[in-house]
């Protein structure tokens, strides 16, 4: 694989940003999610042996993670439950 990495971009095609700055062809950020308020990308971090659920903030930050080392996917927030 090669290295895949999020970026943001306008609708229009203009002001193309990377939000993560993978180096290796170890990691790769993909199927990317906004949370319903837009202030997060939910993405999952895929490696050649495991996949883990991350966030990054949608303006640009470090990522976080939140589910480590399982083989997690195409993840969507869902609102929460009382």
């Amino acid at each position: 694989c090669r290295v895949s990495d999020l970026y943001r971009i306008h609708p229009d095609g203009t002001g193309m940003e990377p939000l993560t700055h993978y180096d290796n062809e170890e990691l790769r950020a993909a199927h990317p999610r906004y949370t319903p308020n837009r202030k997060w990308i939910l993405f999952t971090s895929v490696t050649p042996a495991t996949r883990s659920l991350w966030v990054i903030p949608a303006e640009g930050g470090a990522p976080i993670v939140l589910l480590q080392g399982g083989l997690y996917g195409h993840a969507t927030w869902q609102p929460g439950t009382t």
